[in-house]
């Protein structure tokens, strides 16, 4: 139960791609009045989506079968074996199935493995059936950046009643725009319970013109300190310091033309990168650099 949460975050974002492929399979066995199964000489096999996370100790993958037949018991064990092989170095993993019920009622099939992906690896994740018929994807994670952190620049304008304070950290080797960009301010608590951090959402632009060996981004101290002290104000709590975390998303994660469009993506197989079946699998860098003050 304590992996349902988790599981749920990886599948919502891709629900509406789900939603489509299932709804598009239901109308082809409504339109097909003679009986024929459409699906007998299809390669497509399974239905496969999830992400490859940096910062999850285990990865989930949803996989439902393109069955011969609707009606099927989706209670009952399915006929796929699911593994991750590192092509960097040959590592294979064989995934675990769990069934899950959701909150609307519906059952799903849920693999998962203790699998720590690695900056720079390219994985092939494959979902095997024991006829030999094979549904597979390739996902290469982000390349790791290095962060450089600037010196804090503190200036006293007359007309501000504290003084302003600046610093920038510049990751250099990130070249593109990351998906998300978060500042945390660490404090020291009680015992017990030692830090407390709050987390400051940042703009993923850059604040230099050429990003072409890396992308900077500036912290403001001054303009933090309002949300901090909405936050943590009166607790006399002490600063212990602060870290910048950095989500970058592979290539797979580009949509069609560029533009996250529902309509467009609800349709079967626009955004998928799956072989021999429909659906998606990315992954995702998470990368951070911490810093006292």
């Amino acid at each position: 139960m304590s992996r349902l949460p988790a599981i749920l975050r990886v599948l919502a974002a891709n629900r509406r791609v789900v939603l489509g492929v299932l709804v598009a399979a239901i109308a082809i066995a409504g339109c097909d009045g003679t009986g024929v199964d459409p699906f007998l000489s299809s390669d497509r096999y399974y239905s496969i989506y999830g992400s490859l996370d940096m910062r999850l100790s285990t990865q989930f993958l949803r996989v439902v079968p393109i069955d011969t037949l609707f009606g099927v018991d989706d209670n009952a064990p399915i006929d796929a074996v699911v593994r991750s092989i590192d092509l960097n170095n040959s590592e294979m993993e064989t995934w675990r199935d769990s069934l899950i019920t959701f909150p609307n009622g519906l059952h799903g099939h849920v693999f998962f493995s203790n699998l720590r992906i690695k900056p720079g690896h390219k994985y092939r994740v494959e979902v095997l059936r024991s006829d030999g018929a094979v549904t597979w994807v390739e996902t290469t994670i982000p390349l790791e950046p290095t962060a450089e952190l600037g010196p804090p620049v503190v200036t006293s304008p007359p007309e501000a009643p504290l003084p302003m304070g600046t610093q920038t950290v510049f990751w250099r080797g990130l070249t593109e725009e990351p998906h998300r960009v978060d500042l945390y301010y660490r404090y020291r608590s009680v015992p017990g319970n030692p830090f407390i951090d709050v987390r400051v959402p940042y703009s993923t632009k850059s604040t230099n013109e050429d990003t072409s060996e890396g992308w900077e981004i500036t912290v403001n101290y001054s303009v933090d300190r309002a949300v901090l002290n909405d936050e943590i104000g009166g607790l006399g709590l002490r600063l212990a310091g602060v870290a910048m975390q950095v989500i970058v998303l592979a290539d797979d994660w580009v949509p069609p033309g560029g533009v996250w469009d529902p309509e467009i993506l609800s349709q079967p197989g626009v955004f998928s990168n799956v072989n021999n079946g429909f659906g998606f699998v990315g992954s995702a860098g998470r990368f951070s650099v911490e810093w006292i003050l």
